[in-house]
């Protein structure tokens, strides 16, 4: 779980079982609304943060942590 800096957005992160798939997803607090794309991964998740303006999320999985830059409402990579 990460929170912008207002507090109105949390990236949430979701797993099905332990070996996956993981989901990442981004709501709006106020709206109770997802906003953006659920992102799947098939390695675990090991940290995930939201940018403090709540436009972008980074990511590290599997079992080189590796990074993803992303922004929130297209699920586009950076």
């Amino acid at each position: 779980l990460s929170l912008d800096r207002s507090g109105r957005r949390a990236l949430v992160v979701t797993v099905a079982s332990e070996r996956g798939p993981y989901h990442e997803q981004v709501f709006d607090l106020e709206q109770r609304l997802p906003i953006g794309p659920s992102i799947e991964h098939q390695q675990v998740v090991v940290a995930v943060a939201l940018s403090p303006d709540g436009r972008f999320v980074a990511s590290c999985r599997g079992p080189l942590a590796s990074l993803q830059l992303r922004a929130v409402d297209d699920g586009g990579s950076i």
